[in-house]
């Protein structure tokens, strides 16, 4: 920050600023009730959910990773998503390793490639390009995206 007026923009960061965080916090908040309700759910059941998965490989995560961004392409954040395959794939066991790579891929490729993201509307207003051209064009940089990821989870099946 420059030294000059520092307190002023201090306080101004405080007063205005912060209030612009409104909108990202509601939807972290959202995304840990989700998961929370889901896992105390989960916790409820008598026997547990009946996954049809007996473990969470590098072909699971890759399967999750399609989904997560699939319905990213329908206006769900992928955040929501990580929130709510986490406490489903939990019972399994997965290595940690994985699923931190699937939820930081499903993020990245969710949000950097759906036409319904924040950034590319953003992206789409700013310079005037058509949602239905964002969504095609994106459809080949999400499907590229994933097929690199699959490679990424491939590799690190490989290497343990």
């Amino acid at each position: 920050m420059p030294r000059d007026d520092r307190r002023t923009r201090l306080r101004r960061h405080f007063t205005q600023g912060l209030q612009g965080l409104a909108p990202q916090f509601a939807l972290f908040l959202a995304a840990g009730v989700i998961s929370t309700g889901l896992t105390a759910l989960l916790a409820s059941l008598p026997h547990g959910l009946d996954l049809p998965l007996s473990h969470f490989g590098h072909w699971q995560a890759w399967c999750a990773l399609g989904l997560i961004v699939a319905i990213a392409f329908t206006g769900v954040h992928p955040l929501i998503g990580i929130a709510t395959l986490a406490p489903l794939v939990a019972p399994l066991h997965p290595d940690p390793t994985l699923l931190g790579m699937l939820f930081l891929m499903s993020w990245a490729l969710g949000t950097g490639s759906s036409p319904l993201s924040g950034s590319n509307l953003a992206i789409c207003v700013r310079y005037g390009i058509k949602a239905r051209h964002m969504l095609r064009w994106n459809l080949a940089y999400a499907f590229g995206g994933w097929l690199a990821c699959g490679a990424v989870f491939a590799l690190h099946a490989a290497a343990a």
